[in-house]
């Protein structure tokens, strides 16, 4: 009997990260996505969110499951191969990585289950992670592989606060506004995830059963969430 739920448990496992890492790669094919303005060839792109709720609800394993299908779809059909899809993979993996640390820490630190900070452990932990990553990586797109997106950038950048900008002198207002720009992805990313996933068990169940991974931070219905 034991054996027979671990193995479901499992099957949902491996099912969940592939279902949510079809979604991501179909939001992303879709070209679901808002530009930012100041670097509009930085877009606000939706299709990190069902990764992060297949981490929620089926744990890290699934979510990770999820980031590995999404990167092996984009590098075979996704546009600008494959330097786009390296670098949703760092995206979407260091965000599945703070996820998990963010749990570990909470679930030392806090006394009692309460998802708002959850949710912002894991907002701040993303931050940590995922920020450094991708300015690093947007770096050596700008000033290694792709050089002339530099021009590009110091020209929207330019016209967005109406200073011209020549050569590298736009490079530290371009990191800054990088930085910027993958703190509101953040933000985008995961409070919607969070609330996502908690509405859909909510609605299924009437409550969150143990067997999703976010239950451990939902407090009891007496409480607040």
């Amino acid at each position: 009997m034991f054996n027979m739920a671990l193995h479901t448990r499992r099957t949902e496992l491996v099912a969940g990260g592939a279902i949510f890492g079809a979604m991501s790669s179909i939001l992303t094919l879709a070209n679901i996505a808002i530009p930012f303005p100041p670097l509009p060839y930085l877009t606000f792109d939706f299709g990190q969110i069902p990764v992060v709720i297949a981490t929620l609800l089926y744990g890290p394993l699934a979510g990770t499951i999820s980031v590995v299908e999404y990167f092996g779809i984009l590098e075979l059909v996704g546009s600008f191969r494959p330097v786009g899809p390296i670098l949703r993979l760092l995206a979407t993996g260091s965000i599945v990585l703070a996820i998990y640390v963010a749990g570990r820490v909470y679930s030392r630190l806090a006394s009692e289950p309460k998802l708002k900070r959850f949710t912002l452990i894991s907002l701040g932990l993303s931050s940590l992670f995922t920020i450094p990553i991708m300015t690093i990586a947007n770096i050596v797109v700008l000033l290694i592989l792709f050089p002339f997106f530099l021009t590009y950038a110091n020209a929207s950048l330019g016209t967005f606060l109406g200073i011209n900008f020549v050569g590298e002198s736009g490079l530290f207002i371009i990191i800054l506004f990088t930085v910027i720009y993958n703190f509101l992805q953040l933000l985008i990313t995961i409070i919607p995830s969070t609330g996502l996933s908690t509405v859909a068990v909510l609605r299924r169940h009437g409550y969150v059963p143990t067997k999703y991974w976010i239950a451990r931070y939902i407090p009891s219905k007496t409480d607040k969430i």
